[in-house]
Parts: structure tokens; C-alpha cells; sequence
């Protein structure tokens, strides 16, 4: 038995013959002085406690494992010491995901640990390493770094491709404390967002953020983490924490290039626009001068038309506004029939192919909101119409009042959407494109706006579609109540 061998200064231990067959028998053995120093550790202890070389004896326990001491075996150690008295517990060791029984035997000058596996059969033992082997296997080819943490914050384990972060090596790594890595010191906010989102895992909060790393002056890099609590259902209560890594600044780069262009083509396309509404107010009055009024109302009508196109290019290209959905807004009385009239008007005039057809147009229906915008939301559904229905030559328009709110639906009788297009229509940058139809012009940005403005007036959008058969969009909004 372990209390058997005898009391020995350390640099005699080793010529003992019972050190001798301790280092065959496949259980971990440690002694410890009252200092917690290691005298003597076999090498199945060195193996669990993922130590490499010199090794553990010669050195403190706890600094050479700093993750022991959050554990249970650190305050039995302390029990043990000062009770005099053996103990046995149950340790679920943070490093190798085993659980061992472990009996600490106390000795006039330290501790005796006697760790004995809870794996009694080789058929256990073999379906263990097993799911360790598939487990290390989807921790080393995850495209994201992945790291293992405990509770308390500290790495069980960490994938190669998140160990590069670090650029540290992993047995230095293994049992430290996530938030203090070195690498987090790039990020003045890194440390305390880590400890503050390992509190909320613990609390079972799926818990995600980013954080910008500055290396140095030219360099940065962007990261995404998300921590997610394992809970143990039997024992109620978190016993591991995975998170994952995910490196988004190829992503971050991408988006500053074209909030970039955005500015640019902004400044590029409206020039030329405040320059021909210029040129416009400047024709405007000469034609008064020479009483010619028969040009009066298309130039009024050209000019109303340059200040919508400027005001448009403001929301999608201002890197500004767009991305925060900061459109500006009017509060005014609104006849939704005669934003109506007015935009089926000027697109019929410009339509040779596709005839508009507006029923039920005749009952006012007054809202309050921006009529600039509104008539953005029609120009937009009419011309999305006529851009997905280029074999057909009719769109019809119904607008509906009710009790309290009144519906426009835009009918087009296209090439229409699956059910996965429609789920994501109005997503931002996102086109519901046949591959056979890749001619059809777009960015992706106009049913995403046209759903911005729609919600900032209390309404709603939706689509009915059928491929092959066209589409319909239904927007419906709170009518005035005087």
C-alpha cells in the first residue's frame, strides 16, 4: 500500500526499490511536502497532469498545473494536511476530460495522491479513446479555432488553427487562463468582454461578440466569438464551455472597400444630378421670360423627379446612413391613391412593353407619412415588376381600404421565386435570380429598402410567389383616423 513507503528525504527516493515499481503500475502516484512541492511524481502522473519535460519533481504542484487549484483536489490537499486524515474524492480532471478517484493519504511532512481511472474495463477504455480520437479529430479540422474552457475560464483544450493566434505553444497554453493570453493584450476591451461573457456561459447565456486586434500600426485583424455553455443535465450545471473563433476580417476589409466605393460613386453620381437640376431651374426661367408655359409642368414635373433620384443615391450609397437603416422621414397627410396614380403615370410613360393597370384607385386613402418615400416603395415594386416579367406584358395594381388600414398589392405575371427566395428577398445584397437569367440588371438593394420604409410607417410586406407564374407583394399600412 501507498501509506506503506517510508519516510525519505527526496534525493533519496529515487534509489528505492517501491519507486521502482510504482513507475509500472499504469495509476498516477505524486507525493507532495507541506509546501505542496512535487517529491516524487510516476510518469502516468506527469502524462495526466500533461506536464513535459523536466518533468514534475522539483517543482510546485499547483504553478507547474495552474488550473488545479480551482479544482477540488487543490482544497482536499489543504483538508488533508491539516485533519491528518485520508481522504477520497471524485476529479474530473480539466486536461484529459477523465475522471479519476483519487485517495489523498496524509504524512507528517506532505500528502500522498493515489489516482485510480473510473475506466475498469478495457472495453471502456478503448470506447473512451475512441471518442477522444473523433473528438480531436473535429476540434483540428474546424474552420474556425475552437478552444475548451472550464468554468473558471481556464483552456482544457485549444485547435491548431487558434493556437497560431496565440503564436504561443499549446503545453503553454493548456491550463491557463483564457482571458489572460497574452494575445488578448491587443485589444484594450479583450480581457474584461472575455470575462465577462465565461460569467454569462456560466449562467447558460449562448454569448457572441468581436473584438479588433492591433498587433502593431499596420496591422489589424477582426474576430468574432462565441461562447456556448455545455450543461449537464444530470448534475445541473455548466461543465465546459466551447468557443469558437472565427477570423471575419478578410470579411471587415471587404465591407470597408465598398463603404469606401460607396462614398465615392455617392459623390460621382450626384455631381452630375445637382448640375442638371441647375440646368433645369435655369431653362425653367427662360421659358417664363418668353411666356412659353406649355414646358412649365414637364420641367416641374423633370425637376421633382432629379430631387427623388438625389435622395435615393443619398440611401443606398451613404456608407452612413444605409448600413444603420438612418433613412430620413417627413411626417405629413398622405393620399396613398395619389402617389399611386402619379407613379403609374410616369412609368407608363416610359413603358412601351407592359401595360399597368390600377384598379379600385378611386376612395381616398389618407396616411400620414413621407410622400417622397411612399413613392419610393411603388416605383420600386412597379419596376421590380416589370425587371422580373420580361416575357409578360401586364402588371396590375389593387389597392384595398379597410376599417383601420388600406393594402397595395403589385401583381406580375414573371419568372417568380422558390419558397427559400422569398424567405430572404428582402435581405440586403440579395437577388432572387434564376441562373438562366443572370441579364436581369440589380443590386439587391431595392426591395431591402423598400422594406425599411414600409416598417418606419408601421406597415407590413410580404410576397406570394410561384415559379413560372410571377409574383405578388402585398404592403399594407395604418390608414389616418381623424
Amino acid at each position: 500500500m501507498i501509506n506503506d513507503i517510508p519516510e525519505t528525504h527526496p534525493s533519496n527516493l529515487a534509489d528505492l526499490e517501491p519507486t521502482q515499481l510504482l513507475e509500472t503500475i499504469p495509476s498516477a502516484i505524486i507525493f507532495l511536502d507541506q509546501n505542496g512541492t512535487v517529491i516524487y511524481a510516476n510518469a502516468r502522473a506527469t502524462e495526466i497532469m500533461k506536464v513535459t519535460e523536466p518533468g514534475l519533481t522539483g517543482t510546485i504542484l499547483w504553478e507547474s498545473v495552474p488550473s488545479l487549484v480551482v479544482t477540488p483536489l487543490y482544497t482536499a490537499v489543504g483538508t488533508a494536511m491539516c485533519t491528518q486524515q485520508s481522504l477520497n474524492i471524485m476529479y474530473d480532471s480539466p486536461l484529459t476530460f477523465m475522471t479519476f478517484q483519487v485517495h489523498l493519504s496524509p504524512r507528517h511532512n506532505g500528502v500522498t495522491l493515489f489516482f485510480q481511472e473510473t475506466l475498469d474495463s478495457a472495453s471502456q477504455q478503448e470506447a473512451f479513446l475512441k471518442q477522444q480520437w473523433k473528438y480531436h479529430l473535429l476540434l483540428e479540422n474546424s474552420a474556425d479555432g475552437v478552444v475548451i474552457l472550464t468554468p473558471q475560464g481556464l483552456i482544457q483544450d485549444i485547435s491548431q488553427r487558434l493556437l497560431q493566434h496565440t503564436q504561443m505553444r499549446r503545453e503553454e497554453v493548456l491550463g491557463t487562463l483564457f482571458p489572460m493570453l497574452p494575445v488578448w493584450q491587443h485589444a484594450p476591451t479583450a480581457k474584461h468582454q472575455l470575462q465577462t461573457a465565461i460569467e454569462q456561459a456560466c449562467e447558460g447565456k449562448i454569448v457572441a461578440f468581436d473584438i479588433q486586434l492591433h498587433p502593431n500600426s499596420d496591422e489589424e485583424s477582426h474576430l468574432t466569438l462565441t461562447l456556448t455553455p455545455q450543461f449537464n443535465e444530470q448534475q445541473q450545471r455548466v461543465e465546459a464551455i466551447v468557443c469558437i473563433c472565427q477570423d471575419i476580417t478578410e470579411r471587415v476589409q471587404r465591407e470597408q472597400r465598398r463603404d469606401m466605393m460607396q462614398s465615392m460613386l455617392n459623390h460621382e453620381i450626384r455631381t452630375p444630378l445637382t448640375s442638371l437640376k441647375l440646368q433645369t431651374q435655369m431653362l425653367q426661367k427662360k421659358l417664363k421670360h418668353h411666356s412659353d408655359a406649355s414646358m412649365s409642368t414637364p420641367l416641374s414635373l423633370m425637376e421633382t423627379q432629379i430631387d427623388v433620384m438625389i435622395r435615393i443615391i443619398e440611401d443606398v450609397l451613404d456608407p452612413v446612413s444605409t448600413p444603420d437603416d438612418a433613412l430620413h422621414y417627413r411626417h405629413e397627410l398622405v393620399d396613398l391613391n395619389d402617389v399611386l396614380r402619379e407613379k403609374v403615370h410616369i412609368v407608363q410613360q416610359l413603358q412601351e412593353r407592359h401595360t399597368i393597370v390600377l384598379h379600385n384607385a378611386t376612395t381616398p386613402s389618407p396616411m400620414l407619412g413621407d410622400r417622397d418615400r411612399l413613392g419610393q416603395v411603388v416605383l420600386n415594386l412597379i419596376n421590380n415588376a416589370i425587371k422580373y416579367s420580361p416575357a409578360a406584358n401586364e402588371i396590375e395594381i389593387d389597392i384595398i381600404n379597410r376599417a383601420e388600414t388600406v393594402t397595395v398589392s403589385i401583381r406580375d405575371h414573371g419568372i417568380g421565386m422558390t419558397h427559400e427566395q422569398q424567405k430572404r428577398i428582402f435581405e440586403r445584397f440579395y437577388r432572387a435570380v434564376p441562373s438562366d437569367q443572370t441579364s436581369i440588371p440589380g443590386l439587391g438593394i431595392g426591395l431591402y429598402i423598400v422594406s425599411k420604409i414600409v416598417k418606419q410607417h408601421r406597415g407590413t410586406i410580404s410576397v406570394e410567389s410561384t415559379p413560372g407564374k410571377g409574383s405578388t407583394f402585398h404592403v399594407t399600412f395604418p390608414l389616418h383616423q381623424q
